[in-house]
């Protein structure tokens, strides 16, 4: 909340804003000299409202050879011409949303006033979400994950409103490695970017396997068992890497619907396992074909490349 004191400027960022009480003016500031109508006070109700605001000293001063005098035209008196008002409930987005037509406006509060602000990509995020379409991609593509496939479509969607979060990491960030500390979030379903699995507390280790969007790990957590989440570190080797997470806390907590969808994902745990154990044969299948390629290489060429 940005709470905004009477006659103080508003200063908007590239955010969205809601007022939630007050007004505050939309204003232009004019040019000196320039052609502006309807010079009556700040306050009155009709028209197009201009304020003198005059600079100090009111004229210029003698003329001087100081290279570091202000010019004359400094010295003019500027006006604020005031173009509306936004009320309760009034909302734009800054430097997108035009406050009025020429786009080159200011905001000064007429009363004190309080706006709600949010970060653009969070209100951006927060229409999709509003028109259903983020949600209905998110549906569609947790039912394409083997863990999920035979959950029905209302279980699936009561898990992405309660348990489930979308979760953003960084090239080369640690996603999770017992042995130095790092927990897994939760329940991973990839969903881009590509995540290097290897043998935790170890680093430099060999690489097991590269998980990408589709696959789960960490149905142990949620479950119970063993699991890769256990022994492996999993670390983004791509630019960067998102997932939907089943938290485990609001997990644990969701009553029957909870019940309902570890009986269906217990149904597909040992296929969504083994979508994991097929990463790693077929990276363990390119390992061999690579130094069986290298060794050839080196039997032609003398050296050995790598």
């Amino acid at each position: 909340v940005r709470i905004v004191t009477k006659g103080s400027p508003f200063f908007f960022l590239s955010e969205f804003y809601c007022v939630l009480r007050g007004t505050m003016g939309i204003y232009r500031v004019s040019p000196p000299g320039a052609s502006v109508p309807g010079h009556t006070t700040v306050g009155d109700d009709e028209g197009p409202v201009v304020a003198e605001v005059p600079r100090r000293p009111q004229t210029p001063p003698p003329s001087s050879s100081d290279p570091l005098a202000m010019p004359p035209v400094f010295y003019a008196k500027q006006h604020f011409q005031r173009l509306g008002a936004l009320q309760e409930n009034d909302h734009f987005v800054g430097f997108e949303t035009k406050l009025a037509a020429d786009g080159d406006e200011w905001l000064r509060a007429e009363s004190d006033c309080e706006l709600v602000a949010v970060n653009r990509n969070t209100y951006r995020r927060l229409l999709a979400q509003a028109d259903g379409g983020e949600i209905e991609k998110d549906l569609v593509f947790l039912q394409s994950v083997r863990l999920f496939s035979s959950t029905p479509r209302d279980l699936v969607g009561g898990a992405l409103e309660e348990y489930i979060v979308r979760k953003q990491f960084a090239f080369q960030e640690i996603v999770f490695d017992k042995e130095i500390g790092v927990d897994p979030p939760g329940l991973m379903i990839m969903e881009s970017g590509e995540f290097s699995l290897s043998l935790a507390g170890q680093p430099g280790s060999s690489e097991l396997a590269v998980l990408e969007a589709g696959h789960s790990i960490g149905d142990e957590i949620l479950l119970g068992g063993t699991g890769f989440t256990g022994a492996c570190r999993l670390t983004v080797t791509s630019g960067s890497g998102s997932a939907l997470v089943v938290l485990k806390k609001p997990f644990e907590n969701g009553g029957s619907q909870r019940d309902a969808l570890i009986a269906h994902m217990s149904e597909m745990r040992q296929q969504a396992v083994a979508e994991v154990a097929q990463a790693i044969s077929a990276m363990k299948r390119w390992r061999g074909q690579k130094s069986e390629l290298l060794h050839m290489l080196m039997e032609r060429t003398g050296e050995w490349l790598l």
